[in-house]
């Protein structure tokens, strides 16, 4: 485990398969040092995911985001904080600095890559989540986790995005809805899968 003077970064082999939330509540405090109170996102059961889309379906553009949201983007750092962050290559290539701080970070890949667990399937990147999974892209990621996925932070933002983009396609039928925050800009909605009867 490696401790910067700023931030706490994990790199691979710095956890074992008993750090849960030991490992989640080591982050989450370290977090809330660098960050102040508040960035310690709720836990659930099963698998999370994490989307920012825009009125017309899209939520990337030439490999980012089409638009800048500094307030969504501390959100996510809220949302995120002390999980397993599960992501395509592509994701991990587009972050800005890797690791993201405060997390596991896994990547779907067949190469080796630093600084990460890399896996070749959603179901072994659960498997490796030392603390709660959540999927935070890209599109490809998106569609082979849906079935899996419980619940769903959704930034609904409020443009059209002029094509070509890279789309995603959110059915909601069948879950709960429980709105976080309203803004001009955008909206963040929580989804939650209605358990069957």
């Amino acid at each position: 485990m490696a401790c910067g003077t700023t931030r706490l970064v994990l790199t691979v082999g710095a956890w074992g398969s008993q750090m849960n939330k030991t490992l989640y509540n080591l982050l989450a405090k370290s977090a809330m040092r660098d960050y102040g109170d508040g960035f310690r996102a709720e836990q659930t059961e099963g698998l999370q995911m994490i989307v920012a889309i825009s009125q017309n379906g899209a939520i990337g553009k030439d490999g980012r985001l089409p638009w800048r949201l500094p307030e969504d983007l501390k959100w996510f750092k809220r949302a995120t904080v002390g999980k397993s962050i599960i992501m395509g290559r592509r994701t991990w290539d587009s972050l800005p600095y890797k690791p993201l701080p405060y997390r596991v970070n896994i990547v779907l890949t067949h190469k080796e890559l630093q600084d990460c667990i890399c896996v070749q399937s959603i179901e072994q990147a659960i498997a490796r989540a030392p603390t709660q999974p959540i999927i935070i892209g890209g599109a490809e990621v998106y569609e082979q986790a849906k079935h899996l996925v419980t619940t769903m932070f959704v930034s609904r933002v409020h443009v059209n995005v002029e094509a070509p983009f890279t789309g995603l396609e959110l059915d909601t039928d069948g879950w709960k809805q429980t709105m976080l925050l309203q803004s001009p800009e955008f909206d963040i909605i929580r989804y939650d899968r209605k358990k069957e009867m």
